[in-house]
């Protein structure tokens, strides 16, 4: 008895404290080159380089082996990965958004003042989408660096969701996968 008291526990602390889960993804558009990083309670349990080649990635492990990945969004309705991705993406609660850029062109300070003022008004734009639909704290900051060439770009995101919502997005990706299968008559593993 005391057995299955301990796990009933066990169950509503997991289902009821907040578990801090942490996601880092570094991007270099230049070289085309990635990392995404997955920590819990602070311990990394993942880390992973990447690439893009055309509408999949090509993700790199430790080891040396690579596996293809498509993106979300990249046709086929059947497959698991766009259903859960479009099914996260809707339950997702973004807390904070936050923008810091810095951008120069060191020859020509009104190129640098009107990239910078560009990069202000297309970021507002884009945060206010953001703000509309999910109504986030938002810190914009864009800076000129007259005395450098430079384009220094970073967003930091703080989302939140709800593990029965994550269970709930995971069980209609899977159901959404197997009938468009069965429907295309393809065997879904």
């Amino acid at each position: 008895m005391e057995k299955y008291i301990i796990c009933l526990g066990l169950i509503g602390l997991v289902l009821f404290l907040p578990v801090k889960f942490k996601i880092k993804i570094e991007f270099d558009l230049l070289n085309n080159k990635g990392k995404l990083k997955l920590y819990l309670v602070n311990l990394k349990f993942v880390n992973l380089s990447f690439s893009l080649r055309g509408k999949s990635l090509i993700i790199t492990k430790k080891n040396g082996k690579k596996r293809l990945v498509g993106l979300v969004g990249s046709g086929d309705e059947s497959n698991f990965e766009d259903n859960f991705g479009r099914e996260l993406i809707k339950n997702l609660t973004v807390k904070n958004a936050y923008l810091f850029s810095n951008i120069g062109a060191r020859s020509n300070a009104f190129l640098t003042s009107m990239l910078t003022g560009t990069a202000q008004i297309i970021s507002a734009i884009l945060f206010s989408f953001l703000k509309a639909k999910k109504k986030p704290i938002i810190i914009n900051n864009v800076y000129p660096k007259f005395d450098e060439e430079m384009f220094d770009f970073t967003i930091k995101l703080r989302v939140k969701i709800n593990l029965f919502k994550l269970t709930k997005s995971f069980i209609k990706a899977i159901k959404k996968a197997k009938f468009k299968s069965k429907k295309e008559g393809k065997s879904y593993v």
